[in-house]
């Protein structure tokens, strides 16, 4: 019935309950080499009335589907800690009512300036700010329960000396030693960030001399180049001749000497508005819906919802910045025939929304629709965050676009509490 070996045991075991008299199951499940089969066996010894063994009943058991179902689960715990411990990213399990660890890597523990002990023994509120605990909770339990959440999200975590620093999480729901509880992934983006700033204050000291250099050169543009041609033509338009070719050669430099004169003062105009330092935000915006109207020939109109807007010079330079780069995005790209902008104003916020009729476009392929519009985007959005405002932009194939540039009001909080 089995291999020699086997039996042998087998025949020993019997032999071990006949003189004992005792029950015997195996501790370890035995493998038939020839079915591939596991298992495990237990012998009942069977007794007359005077107590002497004179059987033994033996059952044998096939257990080959629960060996293969542990060996699978050792394989796969095993996988997991080799990940887990040699992950760059911090992994933490935690479970219970209380969000309690489980599980933690070396990487999270140092990450948050703990040994891999002391961060076991240490709740999850010592290592969570303060004014984050309750949402953070909430936020476990209700994964816990099954509810759909975002899988990834940016936190702060606590470090053992207090320090506070950013962290980028991804969440998922799972199961620990037969509880449910949650897995999550963190990663210290502290080095990004201070990337980040850096790239934007860079940006903004970038722009900020872009905006004195074309200041300087609408200067030069208006007050010398243009008064150069205006006397040239003062001085052209006094001379008088008899000769009728010398007639109409001079009016045809008169005539040349205003289109100069006009594409000057419009170059200086769009480098830096002096309606825009004279008569404000407002006006600026309404002057330069009309006349881009008139220009491209689309069809235009302004609104202004709400009292006078209250920005700072940098913020009205932002807005109308942003206006420009729009405006002509929707002329080169958007085949539209009509574009609506309106100003709303409020005592925290102002919004401008330049929305168009156009062909629109998918916002997934922005960077293969077009690379320079893509551009643009970028430059708008970096020019209002310069001044702590924020850029969206909703489009779609056929359905025209719509961009809303928001700017907090002089005084007010941060772009967290724009209205």
């Amino acid at each position: 019935m089995f291999p020699p070996e086997i039996a042998r045991r087998h025949r020993a075991n019997v032999d071990l309950v006949c003189r004992t008299g005792d029950t015997l199951t195996t501790e370890v499940p035995e493998f038939l080499q020839e079915s591939k089969r596991w298992i495990d066996t237990r012998l009942v010894p069977i007794k007359d009335a005077s107590g002497r063994v004179t059987a033994v009943l033996g059952i044998s058991r096939d257990v080959t589907r629960q060996r293969d179902i542990e060996n699978a689960l050792r394989e796969s715990e095993a996988n997991f800690r080799a990940l887990a411990e040699n992950a760059l990213d911090g992994i933490l399990i935690c479970s219970g009512p209380d969000a309690s660890c489980v599980y933690a890597n070396e990487s999270i523990a140092a990450m948050c300036g703990y040994s891999i002990h002391e961060f076991l023994q240490t709740p999850l509120q010592a290592i969570i700010p303060s004014e984050e605990v309750a949402v953070i909770l909430d936020r476990y339990r209700r994964r816990v329960k099954g509810e759909v959440l975002p899988g990834r999200y940016e936190d702060r975590f606590r470090r053992k000396d207090g320090q506070i620093f950013p962290v980028e999480l991804s969440l998922t729901r799972t199961i620990w030693q037969g509880q449910p509880a949650t897995l999550a992934v963190a990663r210290d983006i502290s080095a990004l960030k201070r990337s980040e700033e850096e790239r934007r204050r860079l940006a903004a000291n970038l722009l900020e001399v872009q905006e004195k250099e074309r200041a300087q050169i609408s200067f030069m543009l208006h007050d010398h180049l243009g008064q150069l041609l205006t006397l040239s033509r003062l001085e052209l338009g006094s001379i008088r001749t008899q000769d009728e070719a010398s007639k109409v050669s001079v009016d045809k430099a008169l005539a040349r000497l205003d289109d100069a004169l006009h594409a000057v003062r419009r170059l200086a105009v769009s480098l830096r508005p002096p309606i825009l330092d004279d008569l404000g935000i407002e006006v600026a915006i309404e002057t330069l819906v009309e006349e881009f109207g008139e220009s491209v020939n689309i069809q235009t109109a302004f609104r202004r919802n709400g009292p006078p807007p209250q920005l700072t010079k940098d913020q009205e330079t932002s807005l109308y910045r942003v206006l420009q780069e729009a405006l002509t995005n929707s002329a080169k790209h958007s085949d539209a025939g009509h574009i609506e902008v309106t100003l709303t104003t409020s005592l925290k916020s102002v919004t401008l929304e330049i929305r168009d009729d156009g062909k629109g476009f998918d916002m997934e392929k922005m960077h293969e629709h077009s690379g320079e519009r893509g551009i643009g985007f970028i430059g708008m959005r970096e020019r209002l965050a310069r001044c702590g405002g924020e850029l969206e932009m909703v489009s779609g194939e056929g359905k025209g676009t719509t961009i809303l540039a928001r700017i907090p009001a002089k005084g007010a909080p941060d772009k967290g509490s724009l209205e």
